[in-house]
């Protein structure tokens, strides 16, 4: 005992009286932690995306009138090639199988590689989403595994909670982060290959890593020692 000479456990003396400042303090305790996080990690990975996001308007902006050519020529292409079937048997050769192929494929690229695209940031877009219900949920539950980790047997819910908070925390930034990869490797593609296979498989890429961020940030905050 302390009276006999014995160690004096001071964590679990004034445990109670930390976790009770927390919960009559609880936003605050929430602000700062959402403080901390925006400006170590939210911040920096959005002026990542804003500065790239600038880079390749500085590049399409410098490329517009070759853009726009080599659209327009296509989209003529594929009119002249329709059109000429409409006019009838007798005033036009029968297009050869190659090029039937190669219209067919054009406007089949062109709408598979608009909707690939749009549903890999779609998919992004719902994760932030997720991430701010999860979010809203756990802040209403905080309080209350605080008050349980008062209690020998819960000892481990107020880590575990927040462990979790952090974990859900991590998925913007892990987002903004496969965002900024994505608009470079975007960029190089625009740069170095017109080629639609590319970006069709840049937008799957990009989709199934927005998918995967759960996984990401789990694995960063269980690599920090987190559980």
């Amino acid at each position: 005992s302390w009276c006999s000479g014995g160690s004096i456990n001071i964590y679990a003396i004034f445990k109670p009286f930390v976790y009770g400042l927390i919960i009559m303090n609880f936003n605050l305790f929430i602000d700062i932690v959402n403080g901390i996080g925006n400006l170590v990690l939210v911040q920096p990975t959005q002026t990542l995306i804003k500065n790239q996001n600038q880079k390749i308007d500085k590049y399409i902006n410098s490329n517009i009138n070759y853009i726009l050519n080599e659209e327009v020529e296509k989209e003529e292409e594929n009119k002249d090639f329709f059109d000429s079937l409409k006019e009838g048997w007798d005033d036009v050769s029968f297009p050869s199988s190659e090029d039937i192929g190669k219209a067919i494929m054009n406007y089949f690229n062109y709408g598979v590689n608009k909707i690939v695209g749009a549903l890999g940031y779609l998919v992004g877009y719902i994760i932030v989403t997720i991430s701010f219900i999860l979010r809203l949920i756990l802040y209403v539950l905080g309080p209350f595994a605080i008050a349980l980790s008062i209690l020998p047997n819960f000892s481990n819910v107020f880590t575990n909670w927040l462990s979790r908070y952090i974990t859900i925390f991590l998925y913007i930034p892990c987002v903004n982060i496969i965002t900024y990869i994505g608009s470079a490797l975007l960029l190089d593609t625009f740069r170095d290959s017109s080629n639609a296979d590319d970006y069709l498989a840049f937008s799957l890429v990009l989709a199934v890593s927005y998918i995967c961020v759960p996984s990401i940030a789990s694995f960063v905050t269980g690599s920090a020692g987190a559980s």
